[in-house]
């Protein structure tokens, strides 16, 4: 069985694409659309309400933060793309290995052999090799080759999320206790949009760092979800 498995794994390292089109999943498509819509528009409230006026005002130097705060939204937004596009370790179709009997190891919708700690994804319609779970918000599934991604994904877009709420606490800080004339160029529709972006921060900040936890837990007991949930234990593992 181990000798069959690592055949199917060779084959899926070299003969598997690493880059492809996005799932054509409706949800999934809806929620990546969601996804960059608000990391777009809370990225620019942030940057126009809260840290540009900070550092008008001198309490911070724009020429830190501002390159910082971008350079983190645009790795953002490029692991999340990354993760999107990226084979995540799909099982070659009809690969079975020729004499091979044992029907356990066979699945019976992409007829292919199912190694070790693979699944098949119903919304992928794939074989998945050392699967995690189908994320919607990447449309994709968190595999093989995809969890170092997605790891990166979450990590960039935590400290955001983070950066961002401190900087639109800090402007009202600055406002409502030493600086009066922060308040002066807020006093119109950019308090309602400073609001939304604060909320939306910290409602993503907090839900991240929920999924970063078990993502880290996952990765340093070296399961995945799925074998969490099935209370399943690997010892030892001669391949993913």
């Amino acid at each position: 069985m181990e000798t069959e498995g690592l055949v199917v794994i060779r084959m899926v390292w070299v003969q598997g694409d690493i880059v492809m089109w996005p799932v054509r999943n409706a949800n999934g498509l809806l929620c990546c659309l969601a996804y960059y819509t608000v990391l777009l528009s809370s990225s620019s409230i942030t940057v126009n309400t809260a840290l540009l006026p900070l550092g008008s005002a001198g309490l911070i130097s724009t020429w830190l933060w501002l390159p910082l705060y971008a350079t983190l939204v645009c790795l953002s937004a490029f692991s999340h793309f990354q993760c999107m596009t990226t084979d995540p370790g799909f099982l070659p179709p009809n690969s079975i290995p020729p004499g091979f009997q044992s029907s356990s190891r066979i699945c019976s919708k992409c007829n292919c052999l199912k190694t070790m700690r693979a699944h098949h994804c119903s919304l992928c319609h794939k074989c998945i090799l050392k699967m995690d779970h189908h994320c919607p918000w990447v449309n994709n599934c968190i595999g093989v080759r995809t969890a170092k991604l997605y790891l990166l994904f979450l990590v960039y877009l935590l400290v955001s999320c983070w950066l961002s709420v401190g900087l639109l606490g800090l402007k009202v800080g600055g406002c409502y206790w030493s600086y009066g004339e922060l308040c002066e160029a807020g006093r119109d529709w950019r308090v309602f949009w400073g609001f939304y972006a604060g909320f939306m921060c910290f409602t993503f900040g907090v839900f991240l760092g929920f999924l970063l936890k078990d993502q880290a837990r996952h990765i340093i007991t070296g399961t995945t979800a799925i074998e969490d949930l099935q209370k399943i234990a690997y010892s030892q593992v001669t391949f993913p």
